[in-house]
């Protein structure tokens, strides 16, 4: 309908989708990608943990460098400034958010099959590498925001060894936004069934009321009114619609 990005942000194996929307590889090679990736983790031996902390990165740093334990556990996400995910093994975990708690830091056990972004990641990494260097890669045509940088990608995108380590690296979501954002960036469409990022997102700039958020589907309402919704904020934000896509 006429809605083209000025750039692209994804989460974790979101990056993969943006990845492509920027031109970085092909449908066929990012299915390729995600398929191998998923199938590598789940068939590492079940456990783990990962846990969202209401801290910043900086605090849990400290807690973890302060029981030696920045290996064995560590920060798997920054999602927000006062949001961090933990993911290692579980009773390492366990024991930073003992360790958290007892000083009034609030925390979530999340549920998921495996500690991602962890250490107990780290023995699929070579047999990842052998598939991302079957992969045809070309510099992105649109900006891309790398989760392991914060900030846009360069050359190392198209690249096999920068996949493989997106998989063990944190998700620096929130930095990814904040550049974002210094970018120019005003107006956020979060594609996706159910709105998540577009919340983390909007904690990342609390103050700033001059940015929009939206999201295109719901997963508690129609799917074509969800998007009709979200175009009228489009719309609304000051992006042309091709109205003749849209009555066709």
């Amino acid at each position: 309908y006429g809605v083209v990005p000025d750039m692209v942000l994804g989460h974790s194996v979101g990056e993969i989708a943006a990845a492509h929307v920027a031109g970085v590889f092909s449908l066929e090679d990012a299915c390729k990608l995600i398929a191998a990736r998923g199938k590598m983790m789940q068939a590492l031996p079940a456990g783990g943990a990962m846990v969202s902390v209401g801290a910043s990165r900086d605090h849990v740093n400290g807690v973890l460098a302060d029981l030696g334990l920045a290996k064995e556990a560590a920060i798997a996400a920054v999602n927000t400034p006062n949001q961090i995910v933990l993911s290692g093994s579980e009773s390492q975990v366990e024991q930073v958010r003992a360790s958290l708690e007892k000083s009034g830091v609030q925390t979530k056990s999340l549920v998921v099959s495996h500690a991602f972004h962890s250490v107990l990641m780290e023995p699929i990494l070579k047999g990842f590498a052998l598939i991302a260097k079957s992969i045809t890669y070309s510099p992105p045509v649109l900006p891309l925001i790398s989760n392991v940088s914060g900030k846009r990608a360069g050359s190392e995108i198209a690249l096999a060894d920068y996949w493989v380590e997106h998989i063990r690296k944190p998700v620096v979501f929130s930095d990814g936004i904040q550049w974002a954002i210094e970018s120019g960036v005003t107006l956020f469409v979060e594609l996706g069934p159910h709105p998540v990022l577009s919340g983390l997102g909007s904690q990342c700039a609390p103050d700033n009321e001059s940015l929009r958020w939206v999201a295109s589907l719901r997963n508690k309402k129609n799917d074509w009114e969800a998007f009709l919704s979200a175009l009228v904020q489009v719309h609304g934000a000051g992006v042309d619609l091709d109205w003749r896509r849209f009555f066709e």
